[in-house]
């Protein structure tokens, strides 16, 4: 009796997207599963499968069949198919996701940095400040450090550093 008790809980805890999963690649498992687990997940599992099979999903929506037949039909189109792999499109990123990737972070600018910055360009420290604080202006002093950088590395050329030995014997 333990090992019921295991699955329904299991099962009770199925999100949309798990089910979807059990449709791609274990589809004799939902026969098993419980209509009220099905029937609270049909909108959403529907919905997801939407993004791959749209027209079929419009006509299961308008025809209003149970939660469980919409399943089964689900299944038998997966296996007329011969569909075993969830695809990609499934698992799609969300929107602040992409903008991460869109978008890496860029290295902010140390303070003590700021002030040879506001020499460089000729600006004030606050504005430089509020421009950082800016989304439309952030890449123009970024572009602005990494010239000052840049400079420095052509102009100030590190002087070597001479031993007492060496000094003795100029």
């Amino acid at each position: 009796m333990q090992d019921t008790d295991a699955i329904t809980i299991e099962e009770k805890s199925l999100s949309p997207y798990d089910l979807v999963k059990i449709l791609y690649e274990d589809r004799g498992r939902i026969y098993d599963i419980e209509e009220s687990v099905l029937s609270r997940n049909a909108f959403m599992v529907n919905r997801i499968m939407s993004i791959q099979y749209p027209d079929l999903a419009d006509r299961l929506q308008r025809v209003r069949c149970g939660a469980k037949q919409m399943f089964f039909a689900w299944c038998a189109l997966l296996e007329s198919q011969g569909v075993r792999r969830t695809p990609d499109a499934v698992y799609t990123k969300g929107r602040k996701k992409l903008e991460q990737e869109l978008k890496p972070e860029r290295v902010q600018i140390p303070s003590e940095d700021m002030m040879p910055l506001s020499r460089f360009t000729g600006v004030e420290y606050k504005t430089i400040l509020s421009a950082l604080a800016s989304e439309t202006h952030r890449d123009l002093v970024l572009r602005a450090y990494d010239e000052m950088k840049e400079h420095e590395k052509r102009v100030a050329k590190p002087t070597a550093k001479l031993t007492a030995k060496e000094i003795k014997n100029i």
